[in-house]
């Protein structure tokens, strides 16, 4: 089981002064530092999987609207965060890492059917020497994920305290997990107890993101893999191995 790790760098190991998020030099670091990553993927428009997290390209790169309306081959030419990082493909970054890094891919939404986004996403993952699991906020795609990548590892991801109103955690959690039989909930890390107290000790969780040391104490006592961001992978994977 993908969980078995403890430690995902959230977009990779970036900072605001270093490799920018989601890009192969953050998931690269990650890797060396011993933790696996998760990232973003969405479709460009002619339905290449693209490891990006925002909808629009504006804040990332120096151009602007919707990520779907280029090609793979336009978005690959643009650079993030002013660095010389470019855009890159979900192929280009598992072929980037070491064999067995446990890659946690967050699908984001792109325009047309989900079994359509799920088969190009899968054909993308053919071949990968990664350790792999989906997971999406958007139950549609977990549904497809359902359908079509019945034997890779799916997660579902649980929106956040305030996202759906005053809608109680396990109701929330209940609602993900109908129809779509996930390996594993992922929780927003004030969460997690609640989550595991909810789901019973058997049922792998994450917890994202850790930014804190109070936070990734609250996540590893509930069992929970911690999901993390501009923490010091040393001080995740101590917390975690102890």
């Amino acid at each position: 089981m993908i969980l078995g790790c403890k430690a995902f760098a959230h977009r990779g190991l970036w900072a605001p002064d270093g490799a920018p998020e989601n890009s192969i030099a953050a998931f690269r670091a990650a890797a060396v530092a011993g933790c696996g990553i998760e990232l973003d993927v969405q479709l460009s428009s002619d339905n290449v999987p693209i490891v990006f997290h925002d909808p629009a390209l504006d804040r990332m790169t120096t151009e602007s609207g919707p990520v779907w309306f280029h090609t793979a081959e336009e978005l690959c030419a643009l650079t993030l965060a002013g660095t010389d990082e470019a855009i890159p493909t979900l192929a280009a970054v598992l072929a980037a890492l070491p064999a067995g890094t446990p890659v946690l891919i967050e699908l984001k939404a792109s325009p047309g059917e989900p079994g359509d986004y799920l088969r190009a996403l899968d054909m993308a993952l053919f071949g990968a020497k990664a350790e792999l699991a989906v997971m999406s906020f958007l139950r549609p795609l977990n549904l497809a994920a359902h359908a079509a990548m019945g034997t890779r590892t799916r997660g579902a991801l649980i929106a956040p305290p305030g996202t759906l109103s005053s809608t109680p955690m396990p109701d929330r959690i209940g609602l993900a997990g109908d129809g779509t039989a996930p390996d594993y909930f992922a929780v927003w890390h004030s969460e997690a107890s609640a989550a595991r107290t909810h789901l019973g000790a058997d049922i792998p969780l994450a917890a994202w993101t850790v930014d804190s040391t109070e936070a990734l104490a609250g996540a590893k006592a509930a069992g929970a893999s911690i999901i993390f961001e501009h923490l010091d992978p040393a001080l995740v994977l101590a917390a975690v191995s102890s």
